[in-house]
């Protein structure tokens, strides 16, 4: 388990490092749009539809190259975010999993009860750091939406340099939060397999069959 989990959280990290490029390579898109936001309402009366429609063509001209890389950014970012929050779901599933199968093994054999404690005792640490990178994630998938000018609400670039440091530490946090859970599953895969062998002696004690 502890390697796909190490495989998935590296894709992970990766993906979320793509769209930190992805977003820096969009340029002033904000400081962009809200300079041809003031060209076009200089001629919101035009005298005619040909100058307003060349108004809007400059619009086009200047900021659709930097519309077209800010919609990659936002496609990648949700690739990201689903991919982010599916590797802390399967740790979340696997502990969840396997820390009952210790409580049952360890009741069907009668075996030291501090076995199922310490179960527990992994599960909850590793619990809060993939609660932690969820919530990472989805506070920097709403700072993104908050900065994104294509959402046509006010003050969008005010949120840009919040964004843009959410994603930085983001990164930081949630790589941490993978190590964290990386090393608890190592933990707990070490103490499933200390019961098996527990395990495997009862079952030779009283003469019963082990594979």
């Amino acid at each position: 388990m502890s390697r796909i989990f190490f495989s998935l959280a590296i894709f992970a990290i990766l993906l979320l490092i793509t769209t930190v490029v992805l977003g820096l390579n969009i340029g002033d898109y904000n400081g962009e749009v809200i300079r041809l936001r003031a060209e076009l309402a200089s001629v919101e009366q035009p005298t005619n539809d040909e100058e307003l429609a060349a108004a809007k063509e400059r619009v086009d001209a200047a900021i659709g190259p930097m519309r077209q890389r800010s919609s990659v950014h936002r496609m990648v970012a949700i690739l990201t975010a689903i991919v982010t929050l599916l590797v802390n779901s399967i740790a979340i599933t696997y502990f969840v999993g396997t820390s009952r199968w210790c409580k049952e093994v360890v009741t069907a054999y009668a075996m030291d009860a501090a076995y199922p404690r310490k179960s527990n005792s992994i599960k909850r640490a590793s619990f809060v750091w993939s609660l932690l990178g969820m919530l990472t994630t989805v506070g920097m998938i709403a700072l993104g939406a908050a900065s994104d000018p294509g959402t046509s609400l006010e003050n969008t670039a005010e949120w840009v340099p919040f964004h843009l440091w959410a994603a930085f530490l983001g990164i930081s946090l949630i790589a941490a939060a993978f190590v964290i859970q990386l090393l608890k599953i190592q933990d707990h895969s070490a103490l499933v397999e200390e019961i098996m062998q527990k395990v495997r002696e009862i079952r030779l004690e009283k003469g019963l069959e082990v594979e």
